[in-house]
Parts: C-alpha cells; sequence; structure tokens
C-alpha cells in the first residue's frame, strides 16, 4: 500500500535508504552516502506533505517525495522545457 508518511516513518525510511546506499556504492554509484539523504531532508518532505511510503504487509519498504521543490543543484541546468509548474521525484528508493 503507498500512504503519506508520518514522523514515526523516518527511522525506518532512513535505515532503508542507508541500506540503499550501501548497494549503490557497491555498484559505484555515489549518489547517497552515510550523511545523504538524512532526517532533515526527511523532515522537510514531511513539512511539505510531499513524503510517501510503500508498505508490504505492514512493513516499510520503500519511499518517494514528489514534490514542486526543485534543489538548488538544478537551477544552474539548461533544461529543454520551461520551469513552470513542474513536479521532481526526490529520494526514491526501495529496500535492496
Amino acid at each position: 500500500m503507498i500512504r503519506k508518511a508520518i514522523l514515526k516513518d523516518i527511522d525506518n525510511l532512513l535505515l532503508i535508504t542507508r541500506a540503499c546506499a550501501v548497494n549503490m556504492i557497491g555498484k559505484n554509484i555515489y549518489q547517497w552516502n552515510a550523511f545523504y539523504p538524512n532526517k532533515n531532508a526527511f523532515l522537510k518532505d514531511l513539512e511539505r506533505s510531499e513524503l510517501y511510503v510503500l508498505e508490504l504487509e505492514n512493513t516499510l519498504i520503500g519511499c518517494v517525495t514528489i514534490s514542486t521543490f526543485m534543489d538548488e543543484e538544478y537551477e544552474t541546468i539548461s533544461w529543454l522545457s520551461p520551469n513552470k509548474n513542474n513536479i521532481y521525484i526526490h529520494r526514491l528508493a526501495m529496500h535492496p
């Protein structure tokens, strides 16, 4: 089941994203590490009501942030389409 995240989900989401980071680093993908994603990022997602979780048999196995917020890192990119009313996917994770 997909549902909006709640505060008590965050600790489990950190375990999932850390497991994802270890898995990605093992494949020479260095997008995530021990410092990101972090609790503060998930708290901001939760405050904006943009954080969703995936549960299977009452166990959290994944998450995604669906947001209208564009990270600073993307502001300097020359996009092919206008940056108006865009939706961004952040912190998409499934426990490996």
